[in-house]
């Protein structure tokens, strides 16, 4: 197994599944990884990347030692391209997708084949969905694309009916409780087990807001189920630094995304999506420093969000 998916011990069967589909020669022109946030489906694009694009692979694994596999760790291989938004809160446009494409018909510079990964998936608006879907549709030969989403439910159908599903799974709560542990943490509520990844329990462990997180979360489905005022929770939420306050309700609100798709309410997910939108708007202006009204800002992205 590569030396890091083996740090993420719940990847071991799905590499696994992907050793065999390369040593067979069944491995799809486009596949499709999908899971939740923080199971290290990012990780394992790269480690597939780096499978494929080695100059003397073993059994479907990295050396770590070639030319190819050094380019490729420090994210300057000629043969594998990353798409990804370039701004907080954007999608990826057409225009890009054009871009990575001309790339990707271009013939390799470094080795046989070319790798694109391509992340989040939910990210393409409709018009660069069907650019990429053209490709799919008539694919360049020695190539592979590596399609990254949290929610493929959220993804054009015509697009996700020509890949390949892969699904990161999940740790059980148990598996997640000892890797955890490992990493020092020890307190975890069971239901955040269940609804989302051990890297992201860890990182916001490391960056000290898991507590603060569940505040957040407490508060949204009081406030979303009428039990909690929307001035007071957008009190609450300007007591915390704008950035902090942001991200959690982000992460709060992808939460709510999740379990109506995995209660196949597909309308509230996407309604839930739309009014993502709107926190990930905010954000970027955060992040840009506008000087906005904060306590205003606040009301006013509640009030779109009020049920």
């Amino acid at each position: 197994m590569s030396s890091t998916i083996s740090n993420y011990p719940w990847q071991a069967p799905l590499w696994h599944d992907f050793q065999q589909a390369v040593t067979l020669n069944r491995l799809p022109h486009a596949l499709l990884l999908h899971g939740l946030a923080g199971t290290g489906k990012g990780v394992f694009a790269k480690a597939m990347a780096q499978a494929l694009l080695c100059e003397q692979p073993l059994e479907a694994m990295a050396c770590q030692q070639c030319r190819s596999c050094h380019l490729l760790k420090i994210d300057h291989h000629p043969d594998a391209y990353y798409l990804q938004p370039t701004e907080v809160g954007k999608g990826i446009k057409i225009d890009a997708v054009r871009d990575a494409l001309a790339w990707l018909a271009l013939s390799p510079q470094q080795n046989r084949a070319k790798v694109l990964i391509i992340a989040p998936l939910e990210q393409l608006n409709n018009a660069a969905a069907n650019a990429l879907l053209k490709n799919l549709e008539e694919p360049t030969a020695n190539t592979t694309l590596i399609l990254i989403a949290e929610q493929p439910a959220l993804v054009l159908a015509t697009l996700r009916s020509r890949c390949q599903l892969w699904l990161m799974p999940l740790p059980t709560p148990a598996e997640s409780q000892v890797w955890l542990a490992t990493q020092g943490v020890t307190k975890i509520e069971e239901a955040w087990l269940t609804q989302q990844g051990p890297l992201q329990l860890l990182a916001r462990h490391q960056a000290g807001t898991l507590d603060q997180q569940q505040l957040i979360e407490q508060q949204l489905d009081a406030f979303l189920t009428q039990k909690l005022a929307l001035l007071k929770f957008s009190k609450s939420l300007q007591s915390l630094t704008t950035s902090d306050a942001l991200n959690g309700l982000q992460v709060a609100w992808q939460r709510h995304i999740t379990l109506a798709l995995q209660s196949h309410q597909q309308a509230l997910a996407q309604q839930y999506c739309e009014q993502l939108n709107a926190i990930m708007h905010l954000k970027a202006l955060a992040l840009a420093g506008a000087n906005l009204n904060w306590p205003l800002q606040w009301d006013a992205l509640l009030c779109q969000l009020k049920p």
